[in-house]
């Protein structure tokens, strides 16, 4: 049993308008010819610590009412599907950084780094001051975490080596169960799809639980997740890949889902559940291979979060426990519709949303993104048709980088190319500038939308990242003309 759980995974990034996946995402539309697709599957809860819990459980998501969950922990969820499989004689293969529902792979010295770093917030600087207000504390700390092996980060770099240890250590022994909750395409927004990291210049006060406030931005955090999407996809293909080698695919119970989505849309929340963001937060993927299956279908209907642990148990040849709320999903070819659905949210806590006003978000959302970058994920400002041309003719932009000596001596060979670039532009009358192409090393390769901050115009986009060479790299910015560019509405 192998069980994947990303996180920040709206199924509006993956499906087309049609209600199909992606092809670009090509181990996801895979898994949709494969393995049973539950395409109307939601989320039980908008946090990690509710939703977690009731996957490798099956239980409610809030047993205790309010807003805050109990600790996910194996002494507040000591029947996890982790825990009854250790118990039953299968080796279990975890990895789960935000839980501890699983006995991790990481020897004791290197969980308790963890546990200290995590309260003192040491891995993200943002709620440092909320959680250790004292200096003090938080450098007694890192003194005590330090004669430890550092584990890897929730949500910065580290992520790409967390993966690739986990496939790395898959059991080949068919009484195994495998976790992996990994917080991609979660933020931070830093990976390009071949695996390399960029910086993207975000300071740490940023905390991404909102959306911005202006059309640019949300453009360009869009275009950066649908890229750590793309690198998520890879990192997912190489499991797969790793698992037939093996030769334990055939066989496997493969179960691939998120925790919750995330949201893209100008100003309002975009990680908390809200009337506005339903359709982003709550529809996400559940693809299952079962044992032995080698053609796919879409199974419609309500499926969530609770469904999967009785899966689980009945691959395992166990009843599923009386506290699971879920239902076995092996052999059921059709589910019930519902015209609601009850799901947990960070602020209003346990609420019933009816699922017609969700659908609806859920293909505007999906709309949204196919009109931004259906044509190419680098042209985000549309006008995909000037990608890969010289910029004969157009207006060039004076711009000031954000740090310039990123691009003096690229080697590509060490994981990281700096294929975010961000930039004030130097715009006459200060007016809007229109859409701006990015030209790197003679050669338009991204197109966007400039933003205004505190009175300045500022561009950023991500570059394909192969296309920077070692050593010194140009970019030039220039203006495109509507009336010259062929075919601008390109999204």
């Amino acid at each position: 049993v192998v069980m994947v759980i990303f996180d920040e995974l709206p199924l509006a990034a993956l499906e087309k308008p049609d209600g199909k996946i992606d092809p670009r995402f090509r181990n996801f539309a895979m898994l949709a010819r494969k393995a049973n697709w539950y395409s109307d599957a939601v989320s039980v809860a908008d946090q990690t610590t509710f939703a977690l819990p009731s996957i490798l459980t099956g239980q409610d998501p809030n047993p205790t009412g309010g807003n805050h969950p109990p600790s996910p922990s194996l002494a507040n969820y000591p029947n996890s599907i982790c825990q009854i499989a250790e118990n039953g004689g299968y080796e279990v293969h975890a990895y789960e950084p935000v839980t501890d529902l699983c006995h991790r792979s990481w020897d004791m010295g290197t969980r308790i780094t963890g546990t200290i770093r995590r309260a003192i917030s040491a891995d993200n600087p943002i709620y440092q001051d909320e959680i250790a207000p004292s200096e003090l504390d938080r450098r007694a700390a890192r003194a005590a975490g330090s004669f430890f092996r550092k584990p890897y980060s929730e949500i910065d770099e580290g992520r790409r080596e967390a993966f690739n240890e986990f496939i790395d250590g898959l059991p080949s022994d068919s009484r195994s169960l495998s976790v992996l909750h990994i917080t991609l395409p979660h933020v931070m927004w830093i990976y390009s799809p071949d695996g390399s990291q960029y910086e993207d210049f975000r300071p740490a006060a940023d905390t991404l639980l909102t959306n911005p406030s202006t059309e640019g931005e949300v453009e360009r955090n869009a275009q950066q997740m649908m890229l750590q999407l793309q690198f998520t996809d890879r990192e997912l293909g190489k499991l797969i890949r790793k698992m037939k080698a093996d030769g334990t695919w055939d066989e496997s119970l493969f179960i691939v889902t998120a925790d919750h989505g995330a949201a893209f849309h100008k100003d309002g929340s975009r990680r908390i559940l809200d009337s506005t963001n339903e359709g982003w937060i709550m529809p996400v993927p559940l693809f299952i291979k079962y044992p032995g299956q080698t053609k796919g279908k879409v199974v419609r209907g309500k499926a969530n979060g609770l469904d999967i642990a009785p899966t689980v148990m009945s691959t395992l040849g166990l009843d599923p426990l009386p506290d699971m709320h879920g239902r076995d999903l092996t052999g059921v070819s059709k589910l019930p519709r519902t015209k609601s659905i009850e799901m947990v949210g960070t602020i209003g806590g346990r609420t019933s949303i009816g699922l017609a006003r969700v659908r609806k978000e859920q293909k505007q959302a999906s709309s949204f993104m196919n009109r931004l970058l259906g044509r190419s994920f680098f042209a985000p400002g549309g006008y995909a048709n000037l990608l890969g041309r010289r910029p004969s003719g157009m207006t060039e932009v004076a711009y000031t980088a954000t740090d310039p000596t990123l691009y003096e001596n690229v080697d590509r060979s060490s994981g990281f190319i700096p294929a975010y670039f961000q930039a004030g532009l130097s715009v006459p009358g200060n007016r809007y500038p229109g859409t701006m192409a990015i030209a790197l090393n003679g050669r338009i390769v991204a197109t966007g939308r400039p933003w205004k901050y505190d009175g300045q115009w500022y561009s950023g986009v991500v570059l394909p990242a192969e296309k920077f060479r070692d050593g010194s790299n140009e970019i030039r910015v220039y203006r495109v003309n509507p009336e010259k560019a062929a075919s601008p509405q390109t999204r």
